[in-house]
């Protein structure tokens, strides 16, 4: 995905929402050049960071799908007195056994065709009323999605099966969406009971 999936969600927002919009793209993603080394999460924190720094944001919300939110929940732990809340869609906290499996087989069917890739992603990613609800137009959304493989995914997929996102996860406002639906926290009030 490139900073370009974020847009209808902007477009969402009431107009008087008073927010700036940054969205850097991971190596290999939108406009980003391919990576030159194996991408790392606290890498792409401190990218994120940096970005921040140069444009002179102190504090920020943080927002991010799949990767992404692994990355934003790694930028709360690292940088949570600098973020006012995360958001974290479809993303995840620990790299279990089978989510590493996956994330490999993810670089193998990406090598060999991103339309298998996103036929199994869509077999694995979305619910049965989903796909139901789809089926007319399910190849049309496949072949879609594979438009949308950047060539750096196969990186990034290897850095989603490489360890957990945050050790301490994050200490900051947190919502996350996931198969399981949507979850609210704060990791702050949680730790003081």
């Amino acid at each position: 995905m490139d900073r370009l999936a974020w847009d209808m969600v902007i477009a969402a927002l009431p107009p008087d929402h008073g927010l700036r919009f940054v969205k850097p793209e991971f190596p290999g993603s939108g406009e980003s050049s391919m990576p030159t080394a194996p991408l790392t999460v606290d890498q792409l924190v401190a990218d994120g960071l940096a970005v921040l720094d140069e444009l002179g944001i102190d504090r920020f919300h943080v927002a991010g799908y799949s990767l992404g939110a692994v990355i934003a929940a790694a930028t709360a732990a690292q940088a949570g007195d600098r973020v006012a809340s995360a958001t974290l869609l479809c993303g995840w906290a620990v790299s279990d056994p089978r989510m590493i499996f996956t994330f490999g087989l993810w670089q193998q069917l990406i090598a060999v065709d991103p339309a298998l890739f996103m036929r199994y992603a869509v077999a694995d990613g979305f619910t049965p009323g989903a796909i139901g609800a789809l089926w007319d137009s399910l190849e049309e959304v496949v072949a879609l999605g594979a438009t949308a493989i950047a060539p750096g995914s196969a990186a990034q997929a290897k850095v989603m099966g490489v360890r957990p996102a945050a050790d301490q996860f994050c200490n900051t406002r947190t919502i996350r969406w996931g198969k399981s639906g949507i979850t609210c926290a704060n990791p702050l009030r949680a730790r003081a009971r």
